[in-house]
């Protein structure tokens, strides 16, 4: 009855963390996801994932392919990624602009092969890919806990 009653708490007791970190302001928020998964609370996934806080530095379209530089939060300036949309649609560069525009916090999740998603207060842009990242998930892409100067470093698209 012990064990039972023990057990019932601690699942409650982890639905009531969820829910009060859902209620948590947006920035708040992306870093409590960020500690949380650099401390390994969301188990071992078969592929291994990072997270990390970042801002729009630049974004602009190039033919059909949107790309979108990001900082790392806290990071130097020159410390930036850049991330492709091959056809996104014209909602998506419209949203990360508007993240640019006010200066949005967002969470950048990679999967460790090139593929990344951007998560936003309200929305989230998938199918973003880091040219020439890792092709094997063991490997990171620029940014994710890198060694100091392998970052790679964009320089931002001139503005008329």
């Amino acid at each position: 009855m012990l064990i039972a009653a023990s057990v019932v708490a601690i699942i409650a007791g982890s639905v009531a963390v969820v829910l009060l970190t859902l209620r948590l302001p947006w920035p708040q928020r992306v870093h409590w996801l960020v500690a949380t998964n650099a401390l390994g609370c969301w188990g071992a996934p078969s592929a291994p994932i990072t997270m990390r806080e970042v801002f729009v530095v630049d974004v602009w379209t190039e033919g059909c392919r949107l790309n979108v530089v990001v900082r790392t939060s806290g990071s130097p300036p020159s410390d930036t990624t850049l991330v492709l949309a091959e056809t996104p649609p014209l909602t998506t560069s419209a949203q990360v602009a508007r993240w640019r525009a006010a200066g949005t916090s967002l969470l950048l999740v990679s999967d460790g092969s090139g593929r990344v998603s951007l998560h936003g207060p309200t929305r989230a842009v998938c199918g973003l890919r880091v040219p020439g990242a890792a092709s094997s998930p063991t490997q990171s892409i620029p940014g994710d806990d890198a060694a100091p100067g392998t970052r790679q470093e964009v320089t931002p698209w001139p503005t008329a």
